[in-house]
């Protein structure tokens, strides 16, 4: 019987380790899967009245998507980006209802880190009256800006333009009108007193005083005492000095870095100088 070389070819051999190396290959190529890792962008919310003279406001927040491999870290930066301009925009045209968009929820692997609204034109409109006392509307620009690696893109992203801010007036002491009743003899409050039996005695008013306005200035220097205000408003200062013979001029001082409301009241007026969170009044 002849013999027969049932080995395999040298060729074959070789063939299957040629695809044998490109599998290998095929596998050494794909991401190496890692924890989940979520990549962020910085935004900063910026309200600024249209005179630059008013105080404008910033707020800072983080907006981030999580993702499985480090390859994808520059499109998570980039979606992310997306996510927080859609989520702004989306807010802002909410006007006045209270609540978060969608876009503004933590789904489908978003994070959004000390985002300060939940109702963006209510609250910011606040704030930004309360840092500009005494005017009672403010035409407004919001802009977001963007920050960080790869993939945040950078950059101003307008958001709205002459946007209309009303604040809420406060009645000015001695103003003539309707007020609100509070205390004794008012709807829903306690029973009236009995009348006295003999005529009350007439109190001594303060004097009626009028004032020179100067919003936005302060008045440096003549200070007779300081008063620190239970309330940011400017109109307790002047009634204090409407009510002390002594005072010529006054000059209201809004909250500022950590310190509360104050007042100044002075013998006279001497030169206004300009100051954003001061307002103040020279007795005429």
């Amino acid at each position: 019987m002849p013999f027969t070389d049932r080995s395999p070819h040298p060729s074959s051999i070789l063939r299957a380790a040629a695809l044998s190396l490109v599998a290998l290959g095929a596998l050494t190529a794909l991401p190496a899967a890692a924890d989940p890792e979520t990549r962020f962008c910085q935004g900063v919310l910026r309200f600024t009245p249209q005179n630059p003279s008013q105080t404008y406001l910033t707020y800072t927040f983080k907006t981030g998507k999580t993702v499985r491999y480090r390859t994808q870290a520059n499109d998570a930066r980039h979606d992310a980006r997306a996510r927080m301009i859609s989520c702004v925009r989306d807010h802002w045209n909410r006007g006045n209802t209270p609540g978060l968009p969608d876009s503004c929820l933590g789904v489908r692997g978003y994070h959004f880190h000390n985002y300060p609204f939940t109702n963006m034109q209510a609250e910011a409109g606040k704030a930004l009256c309360d840092a500009n006392p005494g005017m009672r509307g403010l035409t407004i620009r919001v802009d977001l800006q963007i920050s960080g690696r790869t993939g945040c893109g950078g950059g101003n992203v307008s958001i709205a333009h002459n946007a209309q801010i009303q604040c809420i007036r406060q009645p000015e002491i001695g103003d003539r009108g309707m007020f609100d009743c509070v205390g004794e003899g008012c709807p829903d409050g306690a029973p009236p007193a009995e009348p006295p039996a003999e005529p009350p005695v007439e109190e001594t008013l303060p004097p009626a005083a009028t004032y020179q306005p100067l919003p936005m200035f302060c008045l440096p220097g003549n200070d007779l005492y300081m008063i620190e205000l239970s309330a940011p408003n400017w109109m307790l200062c002047r009634q204090a000095c409407t009510e002390d013979t002594r005072c010529g001029a006054w000059t209201y001082r809004a909250p500022n870095r950590g310190a509360g409301p104050l007042c100044l009241i002075k013998s006279r007026g001497g030169v206004p100088i300009p100051n954003a969170i001061c307002r103040s009044g020279i007795k005429q």
